[in-house]
């Protein structure tokens, strides 16, 4: 079959534009951007644990997974930045595996991780 008919190149041309990144990011970055800020040292370090592999799930959604009628527009400079994101909060996970973390960083490097879910959400769900 020839791909040549005008017709067949319109629609493959609207479906191409139609697809992004899955939806399913949106409502991931929100769940994150919505979750509260432990208030004991325990909980905060518990939950630092688990960023890195949230970031990088936020990741993967953006680069490797395209669908029809998904969030089109993404800029590669925030999939960048979401990148860069999960190399820190693994590089917190790491510190806190090897004992080297303290509460205080603790709770600044949560506040910032959530204050970017945040910017994340806002990104992904425009108002």
């Amino acid at each position: 079959m020839r791909l040549t008919h005008p017709l067949t190149l319109l629609t493959l041309t609207t479906l191409v534009s139609a697809c992004g990144v899955p939806r399913e990011s949106a409502s991931y970055a929100s769940q994150h951007a919505n979750e509260t800020i432990p208030a004991d040292d325990t909980s905060i370090r518990r939950q630092l644990q688990t960023e890195g592999d949230r970031w990088t799930h936020l990741a993967n959604l953006l680069l490797t997974t395209n669908e029809l009628g998904g969030i089109t527009g993404v800029n590669p400079k925030f999939t960048s930045l979401v990148l860069q994101t999960a190399a820190l909060a693994r590089r917190q996970q790491d510190l806190i595996a090897a004992n080297e973390d303290t509460p205080e960083e603790n709770r600044a490097t949560l506040t910032r991780l959530h204050t970017l879910w945040q910017s994340a959400d806002a990104y992904l769900n425009p108002k």
